[in-house]
């Protein structure tokens, strides 16, 4: 029995050794690093992540642009409408003389907002057409 034993093993030796050894494994089954393949699966995740998150902040920014714009705006008409009221005070004083003030008359006048926006559309495609023409 001793023998039979003996044999037995050798010959699961053998076949452990033709099956690891043999060249056509290695050859039509392709080994992966799994923990490869995870990194480049966390990479492209992570790299995802921040491209969302760039796009996000980029259109935040672009609505805090707009408001400051139209807050901008809205304080330039009052200060318009202040020194408006100031001027009439003055006319309306006895005591302070009248004089011409050329300096006040320009900021009484209010901006348009659609002057703005068409200049700003203007500057940009400006800005847009340098920009593509240095490239």
């Amino acid at each position: 029995m001793s023998s039979y034993s003996t044999a037995l093993t050798l010959d699961s030796q053998k076949v452990e050794h033709m099956v690891y050894s043999y060249p056509w494994r290695t050859r039509n089954i392709p080994l992966f690093n799994l923990r490869e393949e995870g990194i480049d699966a966390i990479s492209l995740l992570i790299s995802t992540g921040v491209l969302i998150y760039q796009t996000r902040q980029e259109e935040v920014s672009d609505e805090r642009t707009h408001l400051m714009l139209q807050l901008n705006l809205i304080t330039e008409q009052k200060i318009a409408k202040l020194i408006a009221l100031v001027e009439e005070l003055r006319l309306d004083s006895p005591n302070i003389r009248d004089r011409l003030d050329l300096e006040a008359e320009a900021m009484q006048q209010t901006t348009n907002p659609q002057v703005v926006m068409d200049i700003l559309q203007v500057t940009l495609k400006q800005t847009s057409e340098s920009s593509s023409s240095e490239k």
